[in-house]
């Protein structure tokens, strides 16, 4: 399935970067995914199929074509085009202009009108955590956030790398994290494990602790005397 998945990148005839920032996904995860060193999840299937038009049962099984066949519709809309002269073309587009300005004006004025929105920093997992650099005033882009949807206690966010905490977190869910040093047995954090970050469950038992994923399909980090283990802070939305 990986190399199906490149295959549709290179058929378009874009880079890495390019095909990435249509789906939300950036280059090196695009390169992870093409070379087959991660799965393909769900989220990343569906969203490809939905941006390029493609088949899920070719992307997933090789069967039939690779782009999903278009709707008479689009076909009769292009017989009418044709029918157009240079000139009449111009009008039509300066006509689509115009309906375009008047629905963005709409679109502005409806969001100024109903619509709060909250700031919150956004880091990368693991690439900030990876570093250590959580909350540091330099690494993370501040995103607007629709009110109703940030948790008011939140700090901050993570956008999640990887599977290992599915079904309840899928690679690049965006997840609101509560700054704090500690949190209790069971409950979801972001941590930096000697220096590399971390989204994981947190349990104790007695004088031993442990960092688990929520996929079976990964072991449980237990953490040693030699580990350097700093709490983030503790999830409280996706």
């Amino acid at each position: 399935m990986n190399s199906r998945f490149k295959q549709i990148r290179t058929s378009l005839g874009l880079t890495q970067a390019e095909f990435g920032s249509k789906i939300n996904l950036k280059k090196p995860t695009i390169s992870e995914l093409e070379n087959g060193k991660r799965p393909l999840s769900d989220r990343v299937i569906a969203d490809v199929c939905r941006e390029f038009n493609v088949s899920e049962e070719w992307l997933k099984t090789g069967d039939g074509d690779m782009f999903k066949k278009r709707p008479p519709s689009l076909n009769q809309f292009e017989q009418i085009i044709d029918g157009f002269n240079l000139e009449e073309l111009k009008k039509v587009r300066e006509f689509m202009d115009m309906l375009i300005k008047v629905k963005e004006g709409s679109k502005i004025i409806k969001i100024m009108d109903h619509v709060e929105y909250i700031a919150r920093p956004l880091y990368d997992l693991p690439a900030s955590a990876g570093n250590g650099q959580f909350l540091d005033g330099e690494h993370y882009e501040m995103i607007d956030f629709p009110a109703n949807a940030v948790p008011p206690d939140s700090t901050f966010c993570v956008r999640i790398s990887g599977d290992s905490m599915e079904p309840e977190f899928h690679d690049q869910d965006i997840v609101f994290v509560k700054q704090m040093p500690m949190i209790e047995s069971g409950q979801v954090g972001v941590f930096v494990l000697n220096g590399e970050g971390f989204i994981k469950q947190y349990f104790e038992d007695g004088e031993n602790c442990s960092l688990v994923s929520l996929n079976p399909e990964y072991d449980p980090i237990v953490i040693t005397e030699c580990d350097t283990l700093k709490v983030v802070g503790k999830v409280v939305q996706i």
